[in-house]
């Protein structure tokens, strides 16, 4: 019967280093659906911002060859933004929205179905 306790004992110490090692910190990352939500209300809400700064960009600059101007006003301003509600700013990726979102509204001239309006 000794033999058989030390076996247990050595399989239960065993399972607990796993669990403590590994299952606990795996769970611990897991994101809930609750802070999926939040993230990807963050996103819609940054997605709006930068969709209104190219449409006041597009009023408040008028002319030709102003793109950089633009480009640097809707970055700044979404920037602002981010900073004043506590969400995290990534240039890239909202270089990368700019560019899309400015597509979808057909201001770039490159049109996302080929297609150019009549």
């Amino acid at each position: 019967m000794n033999d058989v306790t030390w076996i247990l004992v050595g399989i239960i110490a065993l399972v607990s280093v796993v669990i403590t090692y590994f299952v606990i910190p795996y769970l611990k990352s897991k994101k809930t659906t609750e802070e999926w939500v939040q993230i990807v209300e963050k996103a819609k809400t940054v997605t709006k911002w930068i969709t209104t700064a190219i449409q006041a960009a597009e009023v408040f600059f008028k002319g030709i060859g102003l793109g950089g101007e633009k480009h640097a006003w809707v970055l700044a301003f979404v920037r602002t933004m981010c900073e004043r509600f506590g969400i995290t700013f990534d240039e890239d990726i909202v270089t990368a929205e700019i560019e899309e979102v400015g597509q979808d509204l057909g201001l770039w001239g490159v049109y996302k179905d080929e297609a150019k309006p009549e």
